[in-house]
C-alpha cells in the first residue's frame, strides 16, 4: 500500500501545524471527501501493523473463475472458511506473559479478514495490483448478478435470495475493496450505507436503533484527525492543505453532496424513516404517502390493507384509522428495513464489519452520503479533456499529433455509457478519482502499425497500446470493439 511506509510527521517535537490547519481540522463536514479517504486507508493499514505480532497474518490469496455463479460461490466458500477457522495461537513475543494478549487477540479476531489480498483468475498468468483492481470490478457486477434485485434502475436492492455466507462475502469484498483503494459503482441507494453505520452503532445514521446518541464534538474530531496524521505521509498533508484552498470561497467538489437525503417521518423516534423507503422503492413510498395525506374519515375502506398484515403482531391492537395512521406507516417502513430484509442485510454487515469494522473514523465521522462518496467516488459525466490534461504519451514522434488529436476527439464524442467503457478497459474502474478526472494519469503508448491489430491495455500501469491505423474510421472501429471486448489482463 502507498502509504504503508509514511513518514511520521507529528512524532518530533518540531512538528508545528498553522493555525487555519488547526481551525479546519476541526470542523468535519469541511474536510474534503478526498483528505477523509486516504486518513481512513492510513488508520486501516496501521491497525493492520499494530496486529501483525498478534496474528500470523498471512495474505488471504483468492483463485477465483470469471463466471459470475462460480465467482460467487468462490469467494463466499474463501472468505467464510477464513471467517469460521479458528484463530491460530502463536508462541509469545519475547518478554509477553501468556494472557497479557489475550485480549487484544480476541478483539482482534473480529476482523480477520482484514488481510492483504491476492487474486488470481483461474487459467490466467495475470498477477498483482492491476488484476486486483480488476477482480473487485468483475466480482461486484457478479454480486450483484446473483444476490440483488436490479428493478430499480441503476441502483440494487435485496432480493428474495436466502444466501447468508454469498451476503457475508458481498460486505466483506466491500470492505476489502476500500482498504485496497478501489472506487466501487454507485449500485446501491444510500440507505444501505445508512444501515451499515446503524450496525457500527454509528450516531450519524438516520436509522439508528438508538438515535439521540452524542455526536463526535470538534475536539473529538481534531484528535482523532491529528492522532492520524502521526503516520501520515507528506504527500497526505499536501493533498490536505490543496484541498483546503477549494473550501474558502466555493463549494468544494469533494464536499458536495451525491443526494440529498429528505428529513425523517413526522413523528418517527428512531429507526428507517419513509425517506429510506423513498429510496428504495418509490412506489411503495408514494402510497404510504398518499395514506398520510389522505383527511376523510373513511380512510380504512378508502385505502383497504394496503398489506398491513405482513409486519406481524406489530399491529394487532390497533385498528387503522386517521388517528392511528401514523402508527401503521411507520410499522411498514420498519418492517420493510427489518425483517423484511433481515436475512441479508445481518450478513453483508457482518462482512462489511469483519474488514472495517475497527474503524473509529467510519464509527463516529462519517453520514450515510459520506460513506458512500468514499466508496464510491464520484457519479460525474466523463471528462476527457481533463483526463488529455495530465495524460502522458510514450513513442509517439511530433508527426503523429494530428494522429493523437484524432484519437482523443473520437473519444469525447463517444456516448457517456462508452467514455466509461473506455476508463474500465484501461484503467479497470470507471469512476471518477476522488481529487477530479486530470488524476487517472494513463498513458497512451505507440504500439506499430496494422489495422488488423486491436488497442490492448494494462490496467495496473493504466497503460494503453494504440496501434496507428491508417484512417479515423479504423481508429475509431477497433477501439469501440476492443473496448466492449475487453475482460482479463490486458485483452485477451
Amino acid at each position: 500500500h502507498p502509504l504503508k511506509k509514511s513518514l511520521d510527521l507529528v512524532g518530533g517535537r518540531r512538528f508545528r501545524t498553522s493555525k487555519s490547519f488547526r481551525t479546519f481540522v476541526a470542523q468535519n463536514n469541511l474536510l474534503p471527501i478526498s483528505f477523509r479517504r486516504r486518513c481512513l486507508l492510513q488508520d486501516m493499514w496501521q491497525q493492520m501493523q499494530d496486529e501483525s505480532h498478534l496474528h500470523n497474518r498471512q495474505v488471504l490469496r483468492l483463485l477465483v473463475d470469471r463466471e459470475p455463479a462460480l465467482l460467487v460461490d468462490g469467494v463466499a466458500r474463501a472468505f467464510c472458511r477464513e471467517r469460521d477457522d479458528p484463530d491460530p495461537k502463536p508462541a509469545p513475543i519475547d518478554g509477553e506473559q501468556e494472557g497479557a494478549a489475550a485480549a487484544p487477540r480476541e478483539e482482534s479476531s473480529k476482523w480477520k479478514l482484514r488481510r492483504p489480498l491476492s487474486v488470481i483468475f483461474a487459467g490466467e498468468d495475470g498477477q498483482g495490483a492491476g488484476v486486483r483492481r480488476e477482480f473487485f470490478q468483475v466480482a461486484i457486477r457478479a454480486f450483484l448478478q446473483e444476490l440483488f434485485d436490479q428493478s430499480l434502475g441503476r441502483m440494487c436492492w435485496f432480493g428474495d435470495a436466502d444466501r447468508p455466507d454469498a451476503y457475508f462475502a458481498c460486505g466483506a469484498l466491500m470492505g476489502q475493496a476500500v482498504l485496497n483503494d478501489v472506487l466501487l459503482p454507485c449500485a446501491f441507494p444510500w440507505p444501505l450505507y445508512d444501515l451499515l453505520l446503524r450496525d457500527l452503532g454509528s450516531p450519524h445514521s438516520r436509522c439508528s436503533r438508538h438515535p439521540g446518541g452524542d455526536l463526535s464534538g470538534p475536539e473529538d474530531i481534531r484528535r482523532t484527525i491529528l492522532s492520524l496524521c502521526k503516520n501520515t505521509s507528506d504527500k497526505l498533508k499536501t493533498t490536505f492543505e490543496d484541498n483546503c484552498q477549494h473550501v474558502a470561497g466555493q463549494k468544494s467538489h469533494d464536499t458536495q453532496e451525491l443526494r440529498s437525503v429528505p428529513e425523517p417521518l413526522p413523528g418517527a423516534a428512531g429507526g428507517a424513516t419513509l425517506a429510506h423507503l423513498e429510496a428504495v422503492s418509490p412506489a411503495e413510498a408514494a402510497s404510504l404517502r398518499k395514506v398520510l395525506d389522505y383527511q376523510q374519515d373513511d380512510i380504512a375502506e378508502h385505502f383497504g390493507t394496503l398489506g398491513w398484515e405482513r409486519v406481524g403482531d406489530r399491529l394487532k391492537e390497533l385498528e387503522f384509522s386517521q388517528a392511528t395512521k401514523h402508527e401503521f406507516v411507520q410499522a411498514y417502513v420498519h418492517w420493510s428495513f427489518e425483517e423484511r430484509i433481515a436475512h441479508q442485510i445481518g450478513p453483508l454487515s457482518a462482512g462489511f464489519q469483519s474488514v472495517l469494522g475497527g474503524s473509529v473514523m467510519i464509527q463516529r465521522m462519517f453520514d450515510a452520503n459520506q460513506l458512500e462518496r468514499i466508496m464510491c467516488g464520484g457519479e460525474v459525466p466523463v471528462d476527457i479533456e481533463a483526463i488529455r490534461r495530465r495524460a502522458f504519451t510514450q513513442g509517439w514522434s511530433d508527426d503523429d499529433q494530428p494522429y493523437l488529436d484524432v484519437f482523443w476527439h473520437s473519444l469525447s464524442e463517444l456516448d457517456e455509457e462508452l467514455k466509461r467503457c473506455f476508463l474500465g478497459f484501461v484503467t479497470s474502474s470507471d469512476r471518477e478519482p476522488l481529487r477530479g478526472w486530470e488524476e487517472l494519469r494513463i498513458t497512451v503508448q505507440k504500439n506499430g502499425k496494422g489495422d488488423d491489430r486491436l488497442p490492448t491495455a494494462f490496467t495496473c500501469f493504466s497503460l494503453l497500446l494504440l496501434p496507428k491505423y491508417s484512417s479515423d474510421e479504423v481508429l475509431r472501429r477497433n477501439l469501440t470493439q476492443a473496448m466492449q471486448n475487453s475482460e482479463g489482463f490486458g485483452l485477451q
